[in-house]
């Protein structure tokens, strides 16, 4: 069954990518978390792994060609040799761009809609605040940092420098 790859957000401010440079190409195996394209954004450049296994059967944004975020930028395969005629991508529709002069073949049109199948997409669960956690005191150290005259006057003095206590007072 044949799944997409989409452009990912890697940021929180994220809105498009450039493909960089495509690791892999049409036909090749890709493994779960091996990098099969790089991605520049206006902070970065970052590669991306998949998190699916299949075969890369058709690269959709070509290298150097932007891509806004969740646009289906490749298809995917389970297996070699299965078909992907008629088979839509799923994903953003691609960023509205200048006309182009008309051309005499009709060219696929990418639908927006929600992304059901393809690709997993990692998911990130905020974890609450932890409430009245008390932090556990710091030892002591074995070295107390001080130059021998304030080691000679805190003992005239009779203070303990192991008490770091008083650094937090000073």
């Amino acid at each position: 069954m044949p799944f997409t790859l989409t452009m990912p957000k890697l940021s929180p401010t994220m809105e498009e990518g450039t493909i960089a440079k495509w690791r892999k190409k049409e036909g090749d195996f890709v493994k779960v978390g091996e990098v099969v394209f790089e991605i520049a954004t206006d902070k970065a450049t970052v590669e991306h792994a998949v998190l699916d296994a299949g075969y890369l059967r058709k690269i959709i944004v070509k290298e150097g060609e932007s891509a806004v975020v969740n646009q289906p930028v490749g298809i995917f395969t389970e297996k070699k040799d299965e078909s992907i005629e008629g088979y839509k991508p799923e994903g953003a529709a691609p960023k509205e761009a200048a006309p182009a002069p008309a051309k005499k073949a009709q060219e696929p049109t990418i639908s927006p809609a929600a992304p059901t199948a393809g690709l997993a997409q990692p998911a990130f669960t905020p974890e609450p605040p932890l409430k009245n956690y008390d932090f556990p005191p710091a030892a002591a150290p074995s070295h107390i940092p001080a130059s021998p005259l304030a080691k000679k006057i805190a003992k005239e003095k009779g203070i303990d420098l192991s008490d770091w206590t008083l650094f937090w007072l000073l």
